[in-house]
């Protein structure tokens, strides 16, 4: 099983480290995934890794093909703390590399570092180990000034190019393509010193055999290692963050030493120091496994404790939010809607006099219709108030969005905007209180008229399905499960979309993203209000191609008509 005894314990010692340093690793089952966090490993058992193939010992591909290296380590760490599996893509070069995790084709990169740069796009970094500089040389050097006046062999574009670019006019600076270049030519003579990082340079000179050359100086900087997560997976950069979070820094360290030493070197260990050291540890394990197993079980109760605690928590402020809302609401329309009323008979009452000229009748007929907006609002605001249905029965829901899209056909057609009905062709019979559900799906055609003011395209489907797991991130997990019968209703506008800092909002009573004068910002409240009312779901998204997509979910009553 393992290759050398040393092998074996370094095994040991980072399972003692892992122990013994009162950080024990988070099993999977510990880890305090999200919801979406969860779903979103559930439905990529598989991850796709981008790895440089001839970076050691950070990362390479062996002649028999293996992923090998402190990045294939940590990974290997990572799969069993997750129950998942990476698949290794690797490049034909670095940047061969780089380019599949630009294009998508990959989830991440395991052996970035602080200088990748991932052409022009974003991507989530989670450092998980750093190296220190070292200098490599036959001379005795100190210290990065002592290299004024000599050649300097560094890898192009690299952390340590960076570094020692300040020091241009003082020394000589070679710029190679790898450490192994850059090492060979310190060998040669043709450089006096290499500078790279302590795994990579003790790596290639175990490997070279080389007695004249050795590491004489550490340096203050350092290399850091990083996870680089795809953009696109914000699901992924959570989980690894915390997953990474959880090794503690000592085990990582353990990890990179392993690989800063060659086979012959470890070799060269003397046995019955190694011995000693096993023997040593064993006993620290025994000793310290009672301890780490009773910990992690009231760490675990702790934790699932706090979780409970702040869902309850959660829960109960957002209860008392909305019963504030519709006290809040309810009290204004009833507080308007007297004064609004003998508005309108007075408007009603000079409205009726003859001998009015022009004018007076314009005024009167703007007050009118600004009455009438008042009273418009004043049942939104009872509409938010409430908090049961009215009444229910089992209704075609197709049946009432063709109802509710005749009654906006005129507005619609006025701006030039084109609806597309793509409706289910099976019957949708949904429990619900067709009055209430109708203001909803008026709502969201209002909004809709709103953002296309200059025409555009509105597709409406409708689709009768059970949920998969790719669904659920759409849906409220306190109304539906896995595999329920649904209706599924999607808008869809060619508008201008929301903007970021608009979309964690637009939910909210009194909040517009629309122009001062063009709403009050109640439409999207009062549909979510109505599609929980019928243990619902309401979702909204930006398209890809501009506009946004609202998604409506409800439960199909089985063996029910329209």
């Amino acid at each position: 099983m393992f290759r050398h005894l040393n092998d074996f314990v370094c095994c040991l010692l980072l399972g003692g480290l892992l122990l013994f340093s009162g950080v024990p690793l988070l099993l999977a089952g510990e880890l305090l995934l999200s919801e979406k966090e969860k779903q979103w490993l559930a439905r990529h058992p598989v991850i796709r890794v981008s790895v440089n193939p001839d970076s050691p010992p950070i990362a390479w591909i062996s002649e028999a093909k293996d992923y090998l290296g402190i990045s294939a380590d940590l990974l290997k760490v990572i799969e069993q703390q997750l129950d998942v599996s990476f698949e290794i893509v690797p490049g034909m070069d670095s940047q061969d590399t780089l380019n599949k995790f630009i294009n998508g084709s990959v989830d991440l990169i395991s052996d970035a570092t602080g200088t990748t740069r991932a052409g022009g796009i974003s991507f989530g970094a989670i450092p998980y180990l750093e190296l220190p500089g070292v200098i490599v040389s036959a001379r005795n050097f100190k210290r990065l000034t002592d290299l004024a006046g000599f050649r300097v062999a560094v890898v192009f574009g690299g952390i340590w190019d960076d570094h020692v670019s300040v020091y241009d006019r003082e020394m000589a600076i070679i710029r190679v393509e790898d450490p192994r270049t850059a090492l060979e030519l310190v060998r040669l003579g043709a450089a006096d010193a290499a500078i790279s990082d302590v795994a990579t340079a003790s790596y290639l000179l175990g490997k070279a055999s080389s007695r004249d050359l050795a590491v004489v100086a550490y340096l203050d900087q350092k290399l850091e290692l990083l996870l680089a997560v795809h953009e696109d997976r914000p699901e992924l950069l959570g989980i690894l963050r915390q997953t990474i979070a959880g090794i503690p820094e000592s085990a990582r360290e353990a990890i990179g030493m392993k690989w800063a030493f060659t086979d012959s070197q470890r070799r060269g260990f003397d046995e019955v120091y190694v011995y000693s050291l096993l023997s040593l540890l064993l006993v620290v394990l025994l000793m310290a496994a009672f301890s780490y197993y009773w910990r992690r079980a009231v760490e675990k109760r702790v934790a699932i404790r706090v979780h409970e605690l702040k869902a309850a928590l959660e829960e109960e402020v957002e209860l008392r939010e909305r019963q504030l809302i519709s006290q809040f609401a309810l009290g204004v329309a009833h507080g308007i809607k007297n004064p609004l009323a003998i508005l309108q008979m007075g408007v009603d009452f000079f409205s009726g006099d003859a001998i009015r000229d022009e004018t007076e009748r314009a005024v009167l007929e703007d007050m009118g219709q600004s009455v009438c907006r008042m009273e418009l609002i004043a049942q939104d605001l009872q509409i938010l108030s409430r908090q049961k249905r009215s009444e229910s029965e089992i209704y075609g829901f197709n049946e009432l969005v063709k109802e509710t899209v005749l009654g906006y056909q005129a507005q619609f057609e006025s701006k030039g905007i084109e609806i597309v009905l793509e409706l289910d062709s099976g019957v949708l019979p949904v429990l619900m209180d067709r009055k209430q559900l109708k203001e909803a799906l008026k709502c969201l055609l209002s909004n809709a008229l709103q953002a296309m003011e200059s025409g555009g395209r509105l597709r409406i489907d409708s689709e009768r399905k059970r949920l998969q797991p790719a669904d659920m991130e759409w849906v409220d997990d306190d109304f539906f499960v896995l595999g329920d019968p649904v209706v599924w209703l999607d808008l869809s506008d060619s508008g201008s979309g929301i903007s970021v800092e608009n979309m964690n909002w637009i939910f909210d009573p009194f909040f517009s993203a629309f122009s001062q004068g063009e709403g009050i910002g109640l439409g999207l409240s009062i549909a979510r209000n109505i599609v929980k009312l019928h243990e619902g779901s309401v979702d909204v998204r930006n398209l890809p191609q501009g506009g946004i997509s609202v998604v409506m979910v409800f439960k199909i009553q089985e063996g029910g008509t329209g």
